[in-house]
C-alpha cells in the first residue's frame, strides 16, 4: 500500500488554502516593511531639514540632531526589525507546512514546497558571528572620530 492511499486528504485543501494565505501575508508584509523604512526616511529627512533651519539656535539644532534624530532612528529601525522577525515566524511555519504536505503525497515533484527550505539552505550560518571584543573597538572607532580638542 501506497503512502497517498492511507492519507486523508481532506486536510490537504486546508493546508493549501493556508499555505496560499500565508504567501500572501508575506507578500504584503514585505511591502510593508518597504513602506516603513520609505516613510521614516521621509521623516528623518524632514526633522533634519528642520534642524538646519534652526541652526542659528544652538539648542533647538542640539536637540534635532542629538536627540530626535536618533531617536526617531531607532524607533523606525525597530519597527521595521519586529516586521522582519514576523516573517522569519511565518517562513518558518511556511517551512513546516510544505514538509508535511511532501510527506503526506510520494508523487509531489521534487522541485515543489521547496521554497522556504530553499531560502533557509541559502543563508549562510555563520558569515557574521559576534563577539563580546567588539565593544572595544567600537569605543575606539567613536573616540578616534571625537574631536581632539574635545579630549584634554
Amino acid at each position: 500500500m501506497q503512502r497517498d492511499e492511507r492519507v486523508d486528504p481532506s486536510w490537504i485543501n486546508g493546508a493549501l488554502a493556508e499555505y496560499e494565505a500565508h504567501r500572501a501575508e508575506v507578500l504584503s508584509e514585505a511591502a510593508a516593511q518597504q513602506q516603513t523604512l520609505a516613510l521614516g526616511a521621509t521623516a528623518v529627512g524632514i526633522l533634519v531639514a528642520g534642524g538646519f533651519n534652526v541652526w542659528d539656535d544652538q539648542l533647538l539644532a542640539s536637540v534635532a540632531f542629538l536627540a530626535a534624530v536618533p531617536l526617531l532612528s531607532v524607533l523606525i529601525l525597530v519597527q521595521w526589525a519586529g516586521r522582519a522577525i514576523g516573517l522569519m515566524r511565518v517562513g518558518v511555519y511556511l517551512e513546516g507546512l510544505e514538509d508535511a504536505l511532501r510527506t503526506a503525497y510520494s508523487q509531489v515533484p521534487p522541485a515543489v514546497f521547496i521554497w522556504e527550505k530553499t531560502l533557509a539552505k541559502a543563508r549562510p550560518r555563520n558569515w557574521w558571528t559576534p563577539h563580546y571584543e567588539w565593544n572595544d573597538f567600537g569605543a575606539l572607532a567613536v573616540f578616534s572620530f571625537w574631536p581632539r580638542d574635545r579630549l584634554r
